[in-house]
């Protein structure tokens, strides 16, 4: 699927390839409220250079893997909406590289959950600035990487379980 001119979002818009194909939304910056799935990693979504993705959701699976390396800043937008990412799987791995604040959910969690071998790589993410962020790692060999966070000034749950990793090694100012 070729939409490769489009250059924002302001709806709610869902992305899904599998089987080998390609979704091609190259030039897509602004994306607030995207869903991005990928469960199949013989599919592709061309992403380009989004730089906002607020209130966006990812789910990978079985060894897919996605990037959102211009992504800074995330908000989980305000209200009681279930914003989720997870990464299932041996191999699937989702990384914003680029990321270093959060602002969580002012009803309900944003919800951040790697399990069965899955993986979230957010090194860089060095706060959580307001709202409510539940973070799960579930599983042998499944990590959610959150080692540049130092500072929460929001509601942050982690929990790690069943061989799971949730790094968090440099927090040292968590209230929440």
């Amino acid at each position: 699927v070729d939409l490769s001119g489009l250059t924002a979002n302001q709806g709610s818009l869902g992305l899904e390839a599998r089987s080998g194909g390609t979704v091609n939304v190259s030039r897509l910056v602004n994306a607030p409220g995207l869903a991005l799935t990928l469960n199949d990693p013989t599919g592709h979504l061309l992403l380009g250079g989004i730089t906002n993705f607020n209130g966006g959701s990812v789910t990978l699976g079985n060894g897919s893997r996605l990037s959102l390396p211009g992504v800074t800043s995330y908000e989980s937008w305000n209200g009681c909406g279930y914003r989720v990412w997870t990464v299932s799987g041996a191999g699937s791995v989702l990384e914003l590289a680029g990321l270093t604040n959060m602002v969580g959910g002012s009803c309900a969690a944003f919800t951040i959950q790697a399990v069965g071998g899955g993986q979230v790589l957010l090194t860089n993410l060095a706060s959580v600035s307001s709202g409510y962020v539940s973070v799960l790692a579930d599983g042998t060999s499944t990590l959610v990487d959150l080692s540049g966070l130092t500072a929460n000034q929001g509601s942050l749950g982690l929990e790690a379980r069943n061989g799971g990793t949730v790094n968090v090694s440099r927090l040292v100012n968590a209230p929440g």
